[in-house]
C-alpha cells in the first residue's frame, strides 16, 4: 500500500511532493502504523470489535469500479486472491438474506464440521459477486493454473440465485467448534448463541428464515476447484414474527 493512501486513511493530509515536507509525513504514517499494529497486539478484542463496525460495507455502500483482486502472500502460507475495495479487504453486510437451506449435520468438511447455509442471494449482492468473480477470475487465469473455477453465486434455471455462506471453525482439544458470532433475535430482545453443539445450528436455521449476515471474502484453491467463499463473521437470526413482516413486503 502507497504511503500517500495509508496518510489519506489517517487523516494526515496530502503529500506537498516536496522532499523534506514528503519525509515528515512518511514518519508521521509510520508512526501510526506502529501505534496500530501495538493496539492490535496489547487489546486484540477491543481492536476487532472496533474494526467490525467499520469495515463491513453494504451494497449499496460499493462502487464496482473500486473493487480489485490482487494475489498476496499470508504469513508462511501460499500466494492467495484477496479482494480489495478501495484498497482494503472488502467486507460485506447484508440484511434480510432469506435462508434457502440451513446446516445439515450430514454433510461435513474434512475437519467434521458442517458445511455452509445457502442464501438466496438478492439483486444488489448477485451484481457485486458477479463483479468480484469476474475479477478473480481473470486473476486466476493469468496465474497459469488449471483448476475449475466455481462462481460464487450459483444459478439453476427456474430457481433464484443462491449463495452459500461458509462457517469457520477451530480446534479446541477433542472439540471443534464454530468461531461466527451468531445472535437470535427474540421477541423483545435479542441474545447470543453460546453452544458448540452443531445438533443446535441444525434446528435453529431453518428454511425461509430471514438473516443479517456479516461476511468476507476467502479464496480457495483445492486440486480440483477454486474460487470465491464467502466466510461468516456474524449472523443474526430474525424472529418468526420479522421473517413474516419481511416476507409480506416482497410479495
Amino acid at each position: 500500500m502507497k504511503m500517500a493512501t495509508l496518510a489519506t486513511y489517517f487523516g494526515l493530509g496530502q503529500q506537498t511532493h516536496r522532499s523534506l515536507g514528503d519525509v515528515r509525513m512518511n514518519l508521521e504514517v509510520l508512526k501510526y502504523c506502529a501505534t496500530v499494529l501495538f493496539l492490535e497486539s496489547s487489546l486484540p478484542d477491543i481492536f476487532t470489535d472496533t474494526n467490525g463496525c467499520i469495515e463491513f460495507l453494504e451494497p449499496e455502500e460499493v462502487s464496482l469500479s473500486f473493487i480489485s483482486a490482487t494475489l498476496v502472500r499470508f504469513y508462511r502460507g501460499p500466494q492467495r486472491i484477496q479482494i480489495l475495495h478501495k484498497s482494503f479487504p472488502l467486507q460485506l453486510v447484508c440484511g434480510n438474506l432469506k435462508v434457502r437451506f440451513g446446516i445439515s449435520t450430514k454433510y461435513v468438511d474434512h475437519a467434521g464440521s458442517p458445511l455452509s447455509i445457502v442464501m438466496d442471494a438478492p439483486p444488489s449482492l448477485e451484481m457485486i459477486l458477479d463483479e468480484i468473480d469476474g475479477r478473480a477470475k481473470k486473476l486466476f487465469l493469468e496465474s497459469g493454473s488449471f483448476s475449475e473455477w466455481r462462481p460464487v453465486v450459483t444459478r439453476n434455471p427456474g430457481f433464484f440465485p443462491t449463495v452459500r455462506l461458509k462457517l469457520p471453525t477451530v480446534a479446541d482439544g477433542d472439540m471443534i467448534k464454530w468461531v461466527t458470532e451468531i445472535h437470535k433475535e427474540e421477541a423483545s430482545a435479542t441474545h447470543m448463541l453460546v453452544c458448540s453443539r452443531f445438533d443446535v445450528l441444525e434446528s435453529i436455521f431453518t428454511p425461509g428464515d430471514h438473516v443479517d449476515a456479516y461476511f468476507s471474502l476467502d479464496s480457495y484453491d483445492f486440486p480440483q476447484n477454486v474460487g470465491i467463499r464467502l466466510v461468516a463473521k456474524k449472523l443474526i437470526i430474525h424472529s418468526s414474527a420479522a421473517n413474516a413482516l419481511f416476507d409480506n413486503n416482497m410479495q
